[in-house]
């Protein structure tokens, strides 16, 4: 289960309650993220703007690429970096030791 930080703010809460929301209902397996060419920062300014990202936030997979995701603009938004590094961590931790296609159940 994805937790949410006390310290965040209203608006960082329901950012980690939408990425939560989006991860249940995903048909998500355990991927080895391999090489990839360029940031998601990058290929989501070049198809949206430089200006498309604010300040403080990451570009996030909205399905992360550990689960299965395609590494692809329609996969992603803006999400507050706090948060973004919070939920990958917590997504990464417990299946670090399943093999490579276990289902998850995050």
């Amino acid at each position: 289960m994805l937790k949410r930080k006390d310290i965040w703010d209203e608006i960082q809460m329901s950012q980690a309650t939408r990425k939560a929301r989006d991860l249940s209902r995903a048909d998500t397996v355990k991927t080895t993220v391999g090489k990839r060419n360029g940031s998601a920062a990058d290929a989501f300014k070049k198809e949206y703007g430089k200006d498309s990202v604010p300040a403080g936030y990451d570009v996030d997979h909205v399905i992360d690429l550990q689960l299965g995701s395609a590494d692809h603009v329609s996969n992603m938004r803006p999400l507050d970096a706090s948060v973004n590094r919070s939920m990958g961590a917590q997504i990464r931790y417990p299946i670090k030791d399943l093999p490579e296609g276990t289902k998850s159940a995050t």
